[in-house]
């Protein structure tokens, strides 16, 4: 997955690869790729400055990493530990993140971040999560980004399915008997997916107004912010019905 190209002062071509986080450079004559330096994977971009210095962009890692030519050496520029932190949940312990760019474990004791997942990164099927809901057995992530809803089984952090054909799916939540309810913005719609591949799908309330987050009470009535109107909806998901 090579994210950019540059020519040095010499005629060589540099390449990131952003699955495999690979630095290489290329013969632009024979097309030969020789390997010069393994950094993460999800590399997006780099610059040659006149010095010979390659500065590349990463961005998993919200960071700019600094490599000599000359002797293949890097030191970070700058970067944090988390790049576009959206959705979160606590469990266990750990906060999990849903970081757009990667999805993450992050100890609430130490402050120490954990990638799961990250996008790009060779072998992963990562789809910008934008946020996220917990169950004791699945992990939702929602990205209105790529309109799905990815379902991870939480123990393994395999995927069970990709779900497609969503309108804006702002937020996940994983139910005990297995099935997930997904909160669409454009459509205003709460829709219940279960079965197999979680293909069955039914809208379980609508007429709401930009539904954003919700959440379980401890009623088992189901709470949803309205982000378009300002109001917090509770709603009877038995019959749909909308306080």
């Amino acid at each position: 997955a090579p994210g950019a190209v540059k020519l040095d002062a010499h005629g060589n071509l540099w390449v990131v690869d952003a699955a495999t986080g690979e630095l290489s450079k290329v013969d632009p004559a024979t097309g030969r790729k020789t390997v010069f330096k393994t950094l993460k994977p999800s590399l997006d971009n780099l610059v040659i400055a006149s010095d010979g210095t390659i500065y590349v962009s990463n961005f998993a890692d919200n960071s700019i990493t600094a490599v000599d030519m000359a002797s293949g050496s890097s030191r970070l520029l700058t970067g944090g530990l988390v790049a576009v932190p959206a959705g979160i949940k606590v469990s266990g312990g750990n906060m999990w993140l849903a970081d757009i760019f990667s999805y993450r474990k992050v100890d609430l004791a130490s402050g120490a971040v954990t990638d799961v997942m990250r996008m790009w990164a060779a072998g992963s099927t990562l789809q910008y999560p934008f946020a996220l809901g917990l169950s004791d057995k699945l992990v939702v992530l929602a990205s209105w980004i790529t309109g799905t809803v990815q379902v991870l089984d939480r123990a393994s952090n395999t995927t069970l399915a990709t779900t497609t054909g969503w309108q804006t799916p702002y937020a996940a939540l994983p139910l005990a008997d297995g099935s997930v309810l997904v909160a669409e913005f454009a459509t205003g719609n709460i829709t219940q997916a279960s079965g197999a591949g979680f293909a069955t799908r039914k809208i379980v309330a609508t007429g709401l107004a930009g539904p954003a987050q919700m959440t379980l009470g401890r009623d088992g009535a189901l709470y949803v912010t309205e982000s378009a109107a300002g109001d917090l909806a509770r709603i009877d998901l038995a019959t749909g019905n909308k306080r």
